[in-house]
């Protein structure tokens, strides 16, 4: 059983981006607020406030800076991250498991 863990800024940025992804999907925004209230019963949102302890040796070991805040996250649960970006392999202190990994456990 997986357990889904994400900065809560994530909240942030699919509300920021409903347009485009309502535009992308070709959905209507009563199903934009279904998919948000999916999200928020699926996934375990972590405060930046949280994450600042980590952010230093996240910032160390992430390929992206962009994507210090996921190294952070995963650093305070000692946890693996889910993405597809191969260049987040390119480190050795996070294991990083693509979809393809995941349906494959």
């Amino acid at each position: 059983m997986f357990h889904l863990f994400a900065p809560e800024f994530l909240l942030e940025e699919f509300n920021k981006y409903e347009n485009d992804i309502l535009e992308k999907t070709s959905r209507e925004p009563d199903d934009f607020q279904q998919y948000y209230e999916l999200l928020t019963r699926k996934i375990v949102f972590i405060p930046l406030d949280e994450l600042v302890p980590f952010l230093n040796a996240s910032r160390e070991i992430s390929p992206d800076p962009k994507d210090a805040l996921y190294f952070a996250l995963a650093l305070k649960l000692d946890a693996k991250i889910w993405s597809n970006d191969k260049r987040l392999k390119n480190q050795e202190k996070i294991q990083v498991l693509s979809t393809s990994e995941i349906l494959q456990k």
